[in-house]
C-alpha cells in the first residue's frame, strides 16, 4: 500500500535536526519489522530454566538486542494466527516499542504505574520483569480512552498477568488521589504517531500540524500529573512513537526547566533507518530524594471481601488445583493475617503456605477477583480489573474464571487435555466447538500431586485445555466428551 506523506510533514522533517529524510523515505519502501515478546511465565515446564536461551516456539526467531525476551520474526511467519498467541505465550509488539521499558527497568517489589497503557505491550513487559526472581510488587495499568482500555484489559487477561490492576481513568484524577505513591512511572504519551506510518498508511493521511500542537499540550498535562505521583527518588520514563522534536527532546527539556527536582539520566531516539523498527523516543528521569521501598497509598489499601467470598475461593481451589499449585499460586496473593482475622478467612494450613494469612478478594458483578496484596483502595475509580478473576458465581454453583486458566501450568490441575498443535483441535476449541476425547490429537492427562489427591473419576470434571503444554482455557470432561468453556466473547470466528 502506497504511503502518502503530507508536504507539511516533509518540510518539518527536512528542518528536523539530525533527521535524514532521504534515508527515511528509502526505508519506507521496505516491509515493516515484526517482533514478539515472550511471556516466560507461560512457558511449559520443560522449557523453563535459569538461562535466557531462545524458547522453543514454532517460528524462526532472532533476539531484539535491547530486550532479552523480545524476538524478531520474518514476514512470512504468522504468529498471530497460532493458538499459542491466544494462550498468552507471546505478545506481538513493534520492536522499537520495547525500548522504554528497558529504560524503566522495573524490578520485583516495585510499585509501578503505566499511565497510558493501551493496547498493553509495555504493561506486559513491565509485569513480566516484575515477576522474575520471586515476583512481588504491584502494577497499575491505566488507559483514558474507554475502547482502548477494554483492549488493554483483554490483553492483561490473555497474557495471564499477576499483580496488575487495570483502570480507565484520567491522569488528573489519579494524581489527586495518589500523590508520591509510585516507585516508577511510564508515560508512553499519546503523540502524532509518525513512527506508525509504515505499518498504518492511514496514519500518514491523518497527520496534521494541528494534531501535533494538541499532542504537545496533552503530553505536558500528563507529565505534570505523573510528576506528582512519583515518589522522591523514583524513576519517570517518558516515551513517544513520533519523530517530532517538540514532542520529544523539546517536551523533556520544558519539563526539566519547570521541574528542577528532576534529573535527566538517559535519552534515546530510535530512528527507523538506524535500526530494526519503526521509530521511538524515550527519556529516563529521576526525581530528587531517597526512594523508600515501601507501598503507601494516601487513600488506604483495598479492603478484602468477606468470609463468604474467601470460602468460595478456597472451595474451588480445593476442587480444581493440586497442593503445590495452590501453594505457588496463592503465595503471590497472601496478605499477613491480623490476630483478629476470622479463622474462616485464613488459608488452610494443609496447603503448606510458607506464610500464613488471608487473601484479598474483590467482587465485581458475578466475578470474584484475587487482588494484589498491596492494592490501593479503588472505590470511586473506573476499574476494569482489580486483579485476577478467579471464579464466577452462578446460581447454586461456582465456576473457574477464564482468567485463572492463564495463570496455571500444565500439571497444576488434577485433569488436563492436550490438543495437538498439528491437528485442527486447538482451533476447534477456540471456536467453541465440542471435542471428542477419542479424536486423533486429543490426549487426556491425569496429574496427582500426592497420593491423597484423587481425580474425579467418571463424573463430570473440570480440566485445563492445553496446546503444546500451554493452557488455552477450561473445559469439562463428561465421559468421552470435552465440553467447551472457552468464553463466547473470545471465540474465533471463521
Amino acid at each position: 500500500m502506497e504511503i502518502h506523506l503530507q508536504e507539511d510533514f516533509l518540510n518539518r522533517m527536512r528542518s528536523e535536526k539530525g533527521f535524514l529524510l532521504t534515508r527515511y523515505l528509502d526505508q519506507l519502501q521496505l516491509p515493516p519489522e515484526r517482533a514478539l515478546f515472550v511471556n516466560r511465565s507461560r512457558l511449559p515446564l520443560c522449557d523453563k530454566g535459569p538461562d535466557l536461551s531462545q524458547p522453543a516456539l514454532p517460528f524462526h526467531l532472532e533476539r531484539v538486542p535491547y530486550e532479552e525476551d523480545g524476538y524478531y520474526y520474518p514476514p512470512q511467519e504468522k504468529p498471530g494466527r497460532h493458538p499459542l498467541h491466544e494462550a498468552g505465550l507471546y505478545y506481538i509488539q513493534e520492536p522499537s516499542a520495547m525500548l522504554p521499558v528497558s529504560l524503566l527497568d522495573p524490578q520485583p517489589g516495585d510499585c509501578v504505574l503505566d499511565l497510558c497503557a493501551a493496547p498493553g505491550g509495555k504493561t506486559v513487559q513491565i509485569s513480566c520483569r516484575m515477576s522474575k526472581r520471586g515476583g512481588g510488587g504491584i502494577l497499575i495499568s491505566n488507559e483514558f480512552v474507554p475502547e482502548r482500555a477494554r483492549i488493554l484489559a483483554r490483553n492483561v487477561e490473555r497474557m495471564g498477568l499477576r499483580q496488575t490492576v487495570v483502570l480507565n481513568e484520567d491522569s488528573g484524577r489519579l494524581a489527586a488521589r495518589w500523590e508520591a505513591s509510585f516507585d516508577k512511572i511510564l508515560v508512553d504519551a499519546p503523540c502524532s504517531g509518525e513512527g506508525m506510518f509504515r505499518k498504518n498508511p492511514d496514519a500518514a493521511k491523518e497527520w496534521s500540524l494541528e494534531n501535533v500542537i494538541r499532542c504537545v499540550s496533552r503530553q505536558k498535562e500528563i507529565l505534570e500529573n505523573a510528576a506528582k505521583m512519583l515518589k522522591p527518588g523514583g524513576i519517570l520514563v517518558y516515551s513517544t512513537c513520533t519523530f517530532e522534536e517538540v514532542e520529544n527532546e523539546g517536551q523533556v527539556g520544558d519539563f526539566l526547566r519547570t521541574h528542577p527536582d528532576f534529573l535527566l539520566e538517559k535519552e534515546e531516539r530510535f530512528l527507523p533507518y538506524e535500526g530494526r523498527g519503526e521509530g521511538h523516543f524515550a527519556a529516563r528521569m529521576k526525581k530528587a530524594g531517597s526512594l523508600i521501598p515501601s507501598t503507601h497509598w494516601p487513600c488506604g489499601k483495598q479492603k478484602s471481601g468477606g468470609k463468604e467470598e474467601i470460602q468460595k475461593v478456597i472451595g474451588l481451589a480445593d476442587t480444581l488445583l493440586c497442593k503445590e499449585a495452590k501453594k505457588r499460586l496463592f503465595s503471590e496473593f497472601v496478605c499477613s493475617a491480623e490476630s483478629h482475622t476470622p479463622a474462616g478467612c485464613r488459608l488452610p494450613g494443609e496447603w503448606g503456605m510458607e506464610k500464613s494469612g488471608t487473601i484479598s478478594t474483590v467482587r465485581f458483578g458475578d466475578q470474584i477477583y484475587l487482588a494484589p496484596p498491596d492494592s490501593p483502595d479503588l472505590s470511586g475509580l473506573r476499574v476494569l480489573q482489580p486483579g485476577v478473576a478467579f471464579l464466577q458465581v452462578k446460581k447454586n454453583r461456582e465456576e473457574p474464571s477464564h482468567a485463572l486458566s492463564h495463570l496455571l501450568l500444565e500439571n497444576d490441575v488434577y485433569l488436563s487435555v492436550e490438543l495437538s498443535a498439528d491437528s485442527s483441535l486447538p482451533l476447534q476449541y477456540l471456536q467453541g466447538m465440542t471435542i471428542q476425547t477419542g479424536d486423533a490429537g486429543c490426549h487426556v492427562l491425569q496429574w496427582k500431586a500426592d497420593k491423597s489427591e484423587k481425580t474425579s473419576g467418571t463424573k463430570a470434571a473440570w480440566c485445563l485445555v492445553l496446546c503444546e503444554g500451554v493452557s488455552l482455557g477450561f473445559g469439562k470432561l463428561v465421559g468421552g466428551v470435552l465440553k467447551n468453556h472457552y468464553p463466547k466473547g473470545l471465540r474465533i470466528q471463521c
